[in-house]
């Protein structure tokens, strides 16, 4: 692409030296917007609203979560403001990405189009999905032509393709083991529901279509593990995310999640973590993470 084209950005950052990073598009007070990136920025850091960023040329390495990725051209990732994150270089050639950002008010608009698509965002995992060429080609001429639009106009296109792109993300995300049952598929992207985290396992089975007893037994013969330890490892996935993304008391916490104790949750939770809520939470915090509004 030609650099000329990319009037919002040009500049690499090879070091920061305040905690925040002006948003670069040219309207960066709306709700939606996007702008061209390529830089360097080996920081680990979290974002405000959503984001979901493309690699349109080269190649980059992508840390999230404590997860390692190789991103080649073609790449896209779907980011929490709760995901901690940072992009390197993988080679002498400047990698570049169009980014685009959304608030936490569009995003539950559109993800309600996909409600029951059972994907699993309590997971601390890379939601990534890829592009094909004949799309990504489209996206950055419409992106460079709709970059000098009127606010409106741009605000229109930017929600648009965001909705493109969470549609590309969730068909390639579904929850969904071909070699289980529908039913099983079914009752397991419930399972992920926070809404299920404080229901008794006894209630949790009527999502099923069958009685509890029988489904334990169902249950581990087809996962291989029994219906209390997967749920318990996945309510203390979701606690690791609220630990990290929230100022919310262990209290609260054991409380969102169903436990009727902080001695409950801490016994669960260091069984699964090898450590306590408070000293997970002191981890994270002095990762010296740079907190950003862009």
């Amino acid at each position: 692409m030609d650099n000329n084209l990319k009037p919002n950005y040009v500049k690499k950052i090879k070091r920061i030296q305040k905690g925040s990073i002006k948003d670069n598009s040219p309207y960066p007070e709306i709700s939606a917007s996007y702008h061209w990136l390529n830089i360097d920025f080996p920081y680990l850091h979290t974002h405000s609203e959503w984001e979901i960023f493309v690699v349109t040329g080269g190649k980059l390495i992508h840390t999230i979560n404590n997860y390692k990725e190789l991103c080649n051209t073609g790449y896209a990732c779907l980011i929490r403001p709760t995901d901690c994150h940072c992009l390197e270089y993988a080679g002498k050639e400047e990698p570049q990405l169009i980014n685009f950002m959304f608030s936490n008010e569009i995003a539950e608009e559109l993800f309600k189009i996909y409600k029951d698509f059972g994907v699993d965002f309590s997971t601390d995992k890379p939601l990534h999905f890829t592009l094909s060429s004949s799309f990504m080609e489209t996206m950055i001429q419409q992106s460079i032509v709709m970059q000098s639009a009127e606010k409106q106009i741009f605000e229109r296109y930017s929600i648009l393709t965001v909705n493109q792109l969470i549609a590309a993300f969730f068909s390639q995300n579904l929850i969904k083991n071909p070699d289980y049952p529908d039913w099983l598929n079914a009752f397991l992207r419930q399972l992920h529901n926070p809404k299920s985290f404080r229901l008794p396992l006894v209630d949790v089975a009527k999502y099923s279509p069958y009685s509890y007893p029988h489904l334990t037994k169902v249950f581990k013969q087809l996962t291989g593990v029994t219906l209390k330890e997967y749920m318990e490892k996945t309510k203390i996935t979701y606690v690791k995310r609220l630990l990290r993304s929230t100022k919310k008391s262990i209290l609260e916490i054991s409380l969102d999640v169903g436990y009727d104790s902080v001695s409950s949750l801490n016994h669960n939770f260091k069984a699964i973590t090898s450590m306590t809520p408070t000293q997970y939470r002191k981890k994270w915090e002095g990762n010296k993470t740079i907190k950003t509004d862009t």
